[in-house]
């Protein structure tokens, strides 16, 4: 909530922003965005959005219009930020989930250029567990080539996806890099229809992650 009492809601499941005045008023949508986790505004009314699947904090003027998007530093880019939020001075925060850090944007100075400064968290080790695909829903009508899997792990992983039906669409075995993408393709090299699928994920400890994913066409 601002200072004049608008309220603004990240609704992650519908992958937009929505912002409410005072009277619970719907004033602005917010679209484009994939699973935003958080979202705050200062006193000139921009809006600042955790873009969480698309790794990137963004800030929108009152008309939803985007003005400019982080996307990392030059050494490691966002990966699912989750919390964002703005100090009294005006600096923004940026909870960088995945890479167990905090960033801090500063505030805009005269000439509008931004200060940086990372706080690192101490890191627990990832296993394919904790594995996750993006983006989802996956649309080629919004220029998506493929869905990655983020695997955090390289102990020839095994991915199998299935249909509702419970039908083996697509399986790939000996993985032994960290980052996989599908091309939504079934193993034919069709391209799969529409629809909700099922991922599963093991490796050589046996640990196992379950998914779901979204091809929309």
């Amino acid at each position: 909530m601002d200072s004049k009492g608008n309220i603004f809601v990240a609704n992650t499941k519908e992958n937009a922003v929505y912002v409410y005045s005072s009277s619970l008023t719907r004033a602005l949508i917010i679209e484009g965005l994939n699973r935003p986790k958080a979202v705050c505004a200062d006193s000139r009314a921009y809006i600042y959005v955790s873009d969480s699947r698309n790794n990137a904090a963004k800030k929108y003027n009152k008309y939803g219009e985007l003005l400019m998007q982080f996307t990392g530093t030059c050494t490691t880019a966002l990966d699912k930020p989750a919390g964002i939020c703005l100090d009294r001075e005006g600096n923004l925060w940026i909870a960088d989930e995945e890479n167990d850090r905090i960033i801090k944007i500063g505030a805009p100075t005269v000439d509008d250029t931004f200060s940086r400064r990372i706080l690192s968290l101490p890191r627990t080790a990832k296993t394919i567990k904790d594995a996750y695909a993006y983006p989802v829903p996956f649309k080629p009508s919004a220029g998506h080539t493929g869905i990655n899997f983020r695997l955090y792990s390289n102990l020839n992983v095994v991915l199998r996806i299935y249909n509702i039906a419970g039908e083996l669409v697509f399986e790939q075995t000996g993985i032994t890099s960290g980052l996989y993408m599908w091309n939504a393709k079934n193993n034919w090299e069709e391209p799969v229809a529409s629809g909700v699928y099922i991922y599963f994920l093991t490796d050589d400890t046996r640990e196992k992650k379950i998914g779901k994913i979204i091809v929309i066409r």
